[in-house]
């Protein structure tokens, strides 16, 4: 840390010190404080280790969520966009099973949301940092795509009552209609979040969510055999995302296959073999085995992200376009289908018929989803994090 920020980080801590042992730290100096000192004062031992949370991040990660993100866009862009419009016959290259590629964004949010232990925070808290998180880039892009289908794809375009439910993000648990096809996501994104929320933030138990995972799979073996064709078997399949939840759960018993107790490692394997059986149940072998070898890929980015390190430091000029591709990845995600399809037709009405045309909606939603993160997501979340520091304090 440079040493203006050293010297602050110390003089807070001293206050802090003060006033909870009514004493001072005679040797506390401009460069730095005593590791044992930092330690011992709430919320800088991240600090006293001389790290900052930017390391805490796995690039590893960022690189498999951009991949993963130009996979769903591809997939819709050729393969997709064929079986909606039926316009590209002769094109050679189609992403025929893209489809798999969106458990690889569900395993992802399983494993980074037990990465913290948000058992520190409020409920309050947690919901504030998720929906500046979450809901002001959602809206722009809802907006946006309302108003090109409205204009352009009349065929995939909703009415506004529509609109208005899904400016809530709750549209797939009340039946309206999506704005963009892709976002049946979030709802098994908040289911998720729901289950973190409840475990972690409301019991305070972040060491026994192996035990709460083997219990949701429990219930979800149980409705797959019982489950019947009905209504309320269909609301209560998306309450508890009957056909994903196994990938979130694969995803944090990652983390505490790394991280956790021997009885949480031994809990986390038996999860994972139960998601991968219930995989294959749900959606036979093609699908299963992507799913494994997604999760394996992911498994040792994490286990071994320390070696994999230094041999990143040679290609960091892949890493670098990657990781911006995994920071507008959210906003990308959101705007990219319906918009890409508006600009694929569009082309194909004016005669260009070749596969390179596909570059032309990747470019231009690419440009649009820079400015949504740099003009909105990034500023809110920022925003959100230093509102919720001053209202918990």
């Amino acid at each position: 840390l440079p040493q203006e920020r050293r010297h602050t980080a110390c003089c807070g801590a001293e206050r802090v010190y003060k006033q909870t042992c009514g004493t001072t730290m005679k040797d506390l100096n401009k460069t730095w404080c005593s590791k044992a000192y930092l330690s011992a004062v709430s919320g800088l031992g991240t600090l006293a280790k001389g790290k900052n949370m930017a390391d805490k991040r796995n690039v590893f990660l960022d690189q498999i969520r951009a991949l993963a993100c130009i996979g769903v866009m591809l997939f819709h862009y050729t393969q997709r966009f064929e079986e909606l419009y039926g316009l590209t016959p002769d094109w050679k290259f189609k992403l025929t099973y893209g489809r798999m590629i969106i458990s690889v964004f569900f395993i992802l949010s399983g494993y980074l949301a037990v990465v913290k232990d948000e058992g520190g925070t409020t409920v309050l808290g947690y919901l504030k940092k998720k929906a500046f998180r979450l809901y002001p880039a959602y809206w722009v892009c809802i907006i946006l795509t309302f108003a090109g289908t409205s204009l352009f794809l009349k065929d995939r375009a909703v009415s506004v009552s529509d609109l208005f439910v899904n400016f809530t993000m709750l549209q797939s648990f009340v039946g309206a209609a999506l704005v963009d096809g892709a976002h049946w996501t979030l709802a098994n994104e908040l289911v998720f979040y729901v289950f973190i929320l409840l475990c972690v933030v409301v019991l305070k138990k972040h060491n026994g969510l192996p035990v709460f995972f083997l219990l949701w799979m429990i219930i979800l073996f149980l409705f797959y055999f019982f489950k019947a064709d009905t209504p309320l078997f269909k609301t209560l399949g998306t309450l508890i995302a009957d056909q994903y939840a196994q990938m979130f759960i694969v995803g944090s018993s990652i983390f505490f296959l790394k991280k956790g107790s021997n009885a949480n490692r031994i809990l986390s394997l038996l999860n994972i073999i139960l998601a991968v059986v219930y995989q294959f149940m749900c959606f036979g072998k093609r699908y299963t085995l992507f799913f494994v070898f997604a999760s394996a890929v992911i498994a040792v980015c994490v286990l071994a992200d320390k070696i994999l390190l230094k041999a990143a430091e040679k290609a960091e000029f892949v890493f670098k376009p990657l990781s911006f591709a995994a920071a507008i990845s959210y906003p990308l995600y959101l705007l990219h289908q319906n918009w890409g399809y508006i600009i694929l037709k569009a082309l194909i009405n004016k005669g260009f018929h070749s596969e390179w045309i596909i570059l032309v909606p990747i470019i231009a939603v690419g440009a649009v989803s820079c400015a949504i993160h740099f003009l909105v997501e990034k500023p809110l979340i920022k925003y959100g994090k230093g509102n919720l520091l001053y209202s918990e304090k």
